[in-house]
């Protein structure tokens, strides 16, 4: 029989969400003739032990004993292997074959422990992890166990073998698992509370206290507690043995909004740990939010070249330090962040940092402010020439956010510029650089794309100038736009200009509109509506009666032609639309107008009252109109 190379020890207990994605990780090796998987049970009630038997035979049972290391050497107990790899239920493997690729090589013959990457999974996205180096796999020898009651730590034999090729995926600290995270909470709390009865200065279980209250969104009590634990730390020698502190520290400081102790424990911990990467991060991006730049660019260096070395720095081997900071979405974060500072300081060297950036959002949102503060426009034309179909590119709005900076005088030259692109875009600034009459030579583009205008704000000054010049077509070219678009896009035209303003209004009083032109009616009433929310606040309102009588014609027009007109009085209770159920009562307040029973309609219009607030000086205009109508009757 071959020798066992390699014993898979695990223990479990009601891990049946887990367990099968954990093993299926490790197929290939627990079907190597030398590798044997051990599997510990203690106590599950679920599914587990069904799912560790269809994998292996070597399946055991032990009665918990609230005793990590207990269980922990249990399992190792019944290992055969001259190497032991302790795996736990809720971890998977990324690459399956760097493990084979080790222990079938010579690579770890001459050492007795083998250090790996640990990748605590911190949300439901992978990108979103901790990193911490662990040790894993031991030489299978009568001195290994585990000692300590909670966060069990294993006996480390040395020389050490560091294999940053093997990478563990551990999803038991997803803090949105909330039924997840308070099973933990209180299991760890209570242990770890019991051991610092006996022993209150410990600084490790005051570190994991701290710990376990932070992953537990308690930072109040994550802050007490690692204060405490830093305050035992009386010399630079204990600081720098017990370094992980800083980094809960940190966190504890920057979940309270306590920033400037989060700086000074920063740069204190990186003085001590001069490769503690975390902490320039933290050092730099707090020191930004609150506008002190001292030392900011040497911290965003320091973190940049660490970054970028991060396998053969010290601190990813040390086992006891857990690094929050070292994803390429941090290192985004930081460049966009110093970018963005040198950007509004107008220091052009920001470019050097704004190429660094690998996320193609934040990078284009970058160069656009730079293009534009420093008057690289041919740059910023090429750039949008690249793109193919730019209705959907959010960085069109930086550039008109970045124009909106500007004096006139340099919004006509850059529009000017910017008219050079071979985009709609470019089409939109050329059309800016015309005077009125010159404008409607772009009549014929403006329809073809009318669907993209819609839908783009900063393209509905094109909407201004057809609303100076031929309101029909205004009108038909919105029955392309959803109801709620049409409403603010009127909204847009009535601030622009008192002028706009009173070509609408003065438009939809005289406007005629046929009872079954369904579109028709959709889009005066929806321009209407925008007009009415806005004179509603005034203290009379009698002018726009009129309006208000039209506004609902044409809403009881319309419902008439997408509804049973006969099922209104069933249909209007259904619909969530309030400026739906409105046009509704009012068809069904014309149906009684013709009968004695008043009772009916005083009841509806009343309905119609709490069901639109915001037309309540309508509203009660028109009753108080009914009810003279009945003392003449």
């Amino acid at each position: 029989m071959e020798k066992i190379k390699l014993s898979i020890c695990m223990m479990v207990k009601n891990e049946e969400e887990n367990l099968k994605r954990c093993l299926e990780s490790i197929q290939k090796t627990i079907e190597l003739t030398n590798v044997e998987l051990i599997i510990l049970d203690t106590g599950s009630d679920d599914n587990t032990i069904s799912i560790a038997k269809s994998y292996t035979e070597s399946v055991y049972f032990e009665k918990w004993n609230n005793s990590f290391s207990d269980m922990r050497n249990k399992s190792i107990s019944y290992a055969k292997g001259e190497w032991l790899f302790i795996l736990d239920a809720d971890e998977e493997i990324c690459e399956e074959e760097a493990i084979i690729n080790m222990i079938t090589t010579n690579d770890i013959d001459n050492y007795n422990s083998v250090q790996v990457t640990l990748r605590n999974i911190t949300t439901n996205n992978p990108n979103n992890y901790s990193q911490i180096p662990t040790m894993r796999f031991f030489r299978n020898s009568k001195k290994f166990k585990y000692t300590g009651t909670v966060h069990n730590q294993p006996y480390i034999e040395y020389p050490i073998y560091t294999n940053q090729e093997i990478i563990i995926n551990h999803y038991g600290y997803n803090s949105q698992d909330r039924e997840l995270m308070e099973r933990k909470f209180l299991r760890t709390k209570s242990l770890l509370v019991n051991e610092l009865k006996n022993d209150p200065n410990n600084i490790y279980y005051r570190f994991q206290l701290a710990q376990t209250y932070n992953m537990h969104f308690d930072y109040k009590n994550a802050y007490i507690e690692i204060k405490y634990a830093y305050s035992l730390l009386d010399s630079t020698e204990l600081k720098k043995t017990n370094s992980y502190i800083y980094q809960v520290y940190v966190n504890a400081c920057l979940s309270l909004g306590k920033y400037t102790e989060a700086i000074e424990v920063s740069e204190e911990g990186y003085s001590i740990v001069e490769d503690f990467i975390d902490l320039y991060y933290v050092a730099a991006t707090t020191k930004m939010k609150m506008g002190i730049e001292a030392k900011v660019k040497s911290e965003v260096n320091q973190y940049l070249s660490l970054f970028n070395n991060i396998k053969n720095c010290s601190i990813s081997a040390n086992p006891s330090i857990e690094l929050f900071r070292v994803t390429p979405d941090h290192k985004n974060d930081l460049l966009y962040k110093f970018s963005k500072l040198l950007l509004d300081n107008k220091q052009e060297i920001c470019i050097n940092y704004i190429d660094m950036i690998t996320d193609q959002i934040m990078k284009k949102s970058l160069l656009i402010k730079y293009f534009m503060t420093f008057n690289k426009v041919n740059l910023l034309i090429e750039q949008l020439n690249s793109v193919q179909n730019d209705e959907n590119d959010d960085y069109l709005l930086e550039v008109e956010q970045e124009i909106l900076k500007m004096s006139i005088l340099e919004r006509q030259n850059i529009y000017y510029l910017l008219s050079k692109s071979k985009t709609f875009y470019g089409l939109f600034n050329s059309f800016r650089t015309k005077d009125k009459n010159e404008k409607n030579q772009y009549l014929k583009e403006i329809e073809n794309n009318i669907e993209k205008i819609i839908k783009t704000p900063f393209y509905w000054e094109i909407f201004d100038y057809i609303t100076d010049t031929d309101m029909n077509k205004l009108f038909n070219l919105l029955k392309k736009a959803e109801s709620l678009e049409i409403k603010e896009i009127t909204r847009f035209l009535l601030n622009s200009s008192q002028k706009s303003n009173k070509l609408i209004v003065n438009y939809l009083e005289e406007k005629k509109l046929r009872e079954n032109d369904l579109q028709g009616n959709r889009v005066y009433y929806c321009m209407t509506a925008a007009i009415l929310l806005e004179v509603n606040k005034l203290v009379d309102v009698s002018k726009y009666n009129d309006l208000f009588n039209r506004y609902i014609d044409a809403g009881k027009n319309y419902v008439h032609l997408i509804f049973n007109p006969n099922l209104l009085g069933l249909t209007y209770k259904t619909l969530d639309d309030s400026e739906l159920k409105l046009f509704m009562i009012f068809s069904r307040i014309r149906q009684f107008e013709f009968s004695n029973n008043t009772l009916p309609v005083i009841k509806l219009y009343k309905e119609a009252v709490q069901i639109c607030p915001f037309y309540s000086k309508f509203i009660k205009n028109v009753i108080e109109e009914f009810e003279r109508q009945i003392l003449v009757s």
